[in-house]
C-alpha cells in the first residue's frame, strides 16, 4: 500500500472523529436539511484534504511548515487544517460554491505549498540584505523569521508577498473584521487561519471581476497561464473541473 493511501485512511479517519464531534454537539433529526448539509460539508472537507495529500505525495519531497517537517503522520491532521481554514474564511466573504475552496487550495499551493511562514523571493533578500533574517532556505524560515521581517518591511513602508497566498502586505492582504475590510496584521499573515482569511478576500476581490474564474487574475492582472498552473493543482488534487466547462450548479 503507497503511503498516501494510508495517509488518506487516516484522513477519513480524522474527519469522520470530528464530524462525530460536531453531530454531539450540534444533534440533528435524522434526514433534516441540516443534517444532510453536514454531510455534504464533511464530503468536502475530506475531498479537498485528501487532495492536498495527494498534492504532497506528487511533489515527491518533505513539507515543510514555518522552519519544521510536517511528519507523515501529521499530514492528515495537517491538511485538514488547511482546508478547514480556507472553508470557514471563504464564508466569511461569501465564496460558498466548492469550486472557490478548489481555486483556493490551487492557488494556497502555487503560491506556498500550504506553508504560512516564507516571504515571496524579494522580500526575504530584502531581509537578508538588511540583516533581519540570515540567510537560509526559503523552507527553513520560522514564524519569528517572518514576523521580524514583516515588522521591519512595514517600518520601511515597503509591500511584502506574505502568507498562504502570497498576498502583497499590507496593501493588498486584507480581512474582514465585523464586516468592515481592514489590513491584515503581521501575526496573521503568519497564521494558517488569518493567512486564509487575507486569501480568502482577494480572492473575493477578484471575484466581482470575474465570478467562475477569478484565480485568473491572482498575479495582478489577467493570467491565463497562471490559471492554467491553478487548475492543474486542481487536477493532482483530484478535485473537479474549475476551468471552462465546470459546473457551478
Amino acid at each position: 500500500m503507497r503511503v498516501v493511501d494510508v495517509l488518506v485512511f487516516l484522513l477519513i479517519l480524522v474527519v469522520a472523529f470530528l464530524a462525530c464531534l460536531q453531530a454531539q454537539a450540534e444533534p440533528a433529526p435524522v434526514g433534516a436539511p441540516a443534517a444532510q448539509e453536514a454531510l455534504d460539508e464533511d464530503a468536502l472537507v475530506l475531498a479537498a484534504a485528501a487532495g492536498l495529500v495527494r498534492a504532497v505525495e506528487a511533489e515527491r519531497w518533505s513539507w515543510y511548515s514555518c522552519g519544521g517537517i510536517v511528519p507523515i503522520e501529521q499530514y492528515p491532521v495537517r491538511s485538514a487544517q488547511l482546508v478547514r481554514a480556507l472553508r470557514t474564511a471563504l464564508r466569511e466573504v461569501g465564496l460558498e460554491h466548492p469550486n472557490y475552496l478548489w481555486g483556493a487550495l490551487g492557488i494556497m499551493w502555487q503560491e506556498s505549498r500550504g506553508n504560512p511562514c516564507p516571504l515571496g523571493p524579494y522580500s526575504r533578500r530584502w531581509a537578508v540584505a538588511k540583516k533581519v533574517v540570515k540567510q537560509k532556505h526559503l523552507s527553513h524560515w520560522t514564524e519569528a523569521d517572518a514576523l521580524a521581517a514583516l515588522h521591519a518591511a512595514g517600518k520601511a513602508h515597503r509591500g511584502v508577498d506574505a502568507g498562504l497566498g502570497q498576498n502583497i502586505w499590507p496593501v493588498n492582504a486584507m480581512v474582514l473584521d465585523g464586516g468592515v475590510a481592514r489590513p491584515a496584521t503581521a501575526e496573521e499573515m503568519v497564521s494558517v487561519e488569518g493567512s486564509a482569511r487575507a486569501l480568502a478576500f482577494h480572492l473575493a476581490e477578484q471575484a466581482k471581476v470575474d465570478p467562475r474564474r477569478p484565480w485568473a487574475y491572482w498575479p495582478g492582472m489577467p493570467s491565463a497561464d497562471y490559471a492554467k498552473k491553478v487548475e492543474g493543482w486542481v487536477r493532482v488534487m483530484g478535485g473537479p473541473r474549475i476551468g471552462a466547462g465546470a459546473r457551478w450548479r
